[in-house]
């Protein structure tokens, strides 16, 4: 049977929940020994990843990344949360991340789905359709 970072994931979460938190420092330790031991180590990441998306998913979040050409302040991204969770219905962790590259603009993904409102984002389009690219 093939292990995926997923399967690694489940197995961590469900022993994680079934131990009160003061040895949740131990299954940790255990967890990561035997990553390691298997030799799936170079999985930390996506392990890691897994994890996060799997409790988002328990807890009813929904993960909207949004790359922006500068910082937002905190008033910019509580206004953005709470605008995205009366559009989604329900609560959202958002994850800022700047992107000079866009000049202007924001890119947001969210359900796989990526809204690509950059300045950049323009350009390219115009450049394609200027082409002639026929997969504009």
């Amino acid at each position: 049977m093939k292990i995926t970072p997923k399967d690694y994931a489940k197995v961590y979460l469900s022993a994680a929940q079934s131990v009160p938190s003061a040895e949740r420092v131990k299954i940790a330790s255990n967890f990561w020994r035997l990553v390691w031991r298997r030799g799936h180590i170079k999985w930390k990441h996506q392990i890691l990843s897994e994890v996060r998306s799997l409790e988002r998913i328990q807890s009813g979040l929904k993960l909207v990344e949004i790359y922006t050409p500068r910082d937002l302040d905190k008033k910019q991204k509580d206004n953005l949360v709470s605008e995205l969770q009366k559009s989604i219905g329900q609560p959202v962790e958002l994850v800022c991340t700047v992107k000079p590259h866009l000049l202007a603009g924001v890119v947001i993904t969210f359900d796989h789905e990526r809204y690509d409102g950059s300045l950049k984002g323009r350009l390219d389009s115009l450049y394609k359709k200027l082409a002639g690219d026929d997969n504009y």
